[in-house]
């Protein structure tokens, strides 16, 4: 694998693609943002048992 190359991490609910960053020491790491983890508990779901996250269209 060389520096240009995606990250990617495959999940139940299908793969996530992320992108690589350097550190401000320099240390080359993996970087996932946007990852959808759960509806946020406003409205009805304030006080609910937690649900199953959803998943995201971006695949």
């Amino acid at each position: 694998m060389n520096f240009y190359d995606l990250p990617e991490v495959e999940t139940p609910l299908g793969k996530i693609i992320g992108e690589w960053r350097n550190s401000n020491g320099g240390i080359k790491y993996a970087a996932f943002e946007g990852i959808p983890y759960a509806k946020p508990p406003i409205g009805e779901l304030r006080f609910e048992v937690r649900g199953q996250s959803f998943s995201s269209s971006k695949h």
